[in-house]
């Protein structure tokens, strides 16, 4: 079927409409069905892990993922309930594939007597193409008052290095040592505060009876939540342990440095070789950058090469339709006349 010149005209900017104002995509675009992922919530607890009454409350939950199609690391959404009542809702970077990371809400409930119960979801709007949500849950109980702090029972808290430090997309470790004082123990919980938005921690144990070493990772990702960059330069943290009615705070240093940038030798400030051959360089070849588009970019840019090429054609042939015929040509000869009657 013919296209009118001002049809294919309109249809083409509308294309081309489309593909220009298209969002920008990531470099590592998702498929148009999304990631399959599979989160899952593992132990939950308390800190302090015998509360008394009147003392606030924090409640901790180790957040992974057992399997997924797409790359790390991935956020996920993570709720909390006390006694089914909302206390916090917040969003998590996960570093890789089994790798748990300690998710905390609370701090605003003062505990009361009596037993209670702390529930997590991970994605709790089915946000993600999650295949199992059956480990998606992970609650406890605990009562409050139920033990009292034993007699003259006490601990301390050591945390090395002091300072520690981690390019964008790597990690920290320190060594958290706690140690008995006096005859009698208690379950001692940790956590820890301060990390910038986007960064994730995990306590291996996150608690224990003293005397007992826990190994404190800290995943400082490439970008935080939502694509914005980590905020670089100096962090103070705090890590925190609670037990019978105890707390001991140790303090913390985090250096995140810039993102490492390729830098090529510089020239030379010496004299320069007398010859005249160019020296061949040692490394690899340089390669030109890969360009990166995604999925719907792709389709709409085939479509309005497409149309390119229709509206091309059908213009040059309303050009050679409209043109005059060429002028100078050989001179037509009179039509033949009947000769004369004599």
């Amino acid at each position: 079927m013919p296209i009118a010149g001002g049809s294919h005209r309109g249809a083409l900017a509308a294309l081309l409409a489309l593909v220009i104002l298209a969002p920008p995509t990531s470099a590592l675009a998702a498929p148009p069905w999304g990631t399959t992922t599979d989160w899952r919530i593992g132990r939950v607890w308390t800190l302090p892990m015998d509360p008394s009454p009147g003392i606030p409350v924090l409640f901790l939950a180790e957040v992974s993922a057992s399997r997924s199609d797409g790359a790390f690391p991935q956020e996920v959404s993570i709720a909390a309930y006390l006694d089914g009542y909302p206390i916090g809702l917040g969003r998590v970077l996960v570093p890789g594939l089994n790798a748990s990371i300690i998710f905390c809400a609370g701090g605003g409930w003062n505990a009361t007597p009596g037993v209670h119960k702390v529930r997590f979801i991970a994605d709790p709007r089915s946000q993600s193409n999650d295949p199992n949500r059956a480990n998606n849950f992970g609650e406890a109980e605990f009562e409050v008052g139920a033990r009292a702090p034993p007699p003259g029972f006490d601990f301390s808290l050591i945390a090395k290095p002091e300072r520690g430090s981690a390019q964008p997309g790597g990690i920290a470790s320190y060594a958290i040592s706690i140690a008995p004082k006096g005859n009698s123990t208690a379950a001692v919980a940790l956590a820890l505060f301060g990390l910038p938005e986007g960064a994730s921690y995990y306590l291996d144990p996150p608690f224990g009876k003293p005397p007992f070493e826990s190994k404190l990772t800290i995943y400082v990702p490439e970008r935080g939540l939502g694509g914005a960059p980590i905020r670089a330069g100096e962090h103070r943290l705090t890590i925190l342990a609670m037990a019978g009615g105890i707390a001991r705070r140790a303090a913390l240093e985090l250096l995140i440095g810039a993102p490492a940038v390729e830098t090529t030798t510089a020239a030379s400030t010496t004299a320069a070789p007398t010859s005249a051959t160019t020296p061949r360089p040692t490394g690899p070849p340089a390669q030109a950058p890969a360009i990166k588009i995604s999925f719907y970019k792709a389709i709409l840019l085939a479509f309005a090469m497409a149309f390119l090429a229709l509206a091309a054609y059908y213009a040059l042939k309303e050009r050679r339709a409209k043109q005059p015929p060429p002028m100078g040509g050989p001179a037509e000869s009179p039509p033949p006349q009947r000769p004369e009657a004599g």
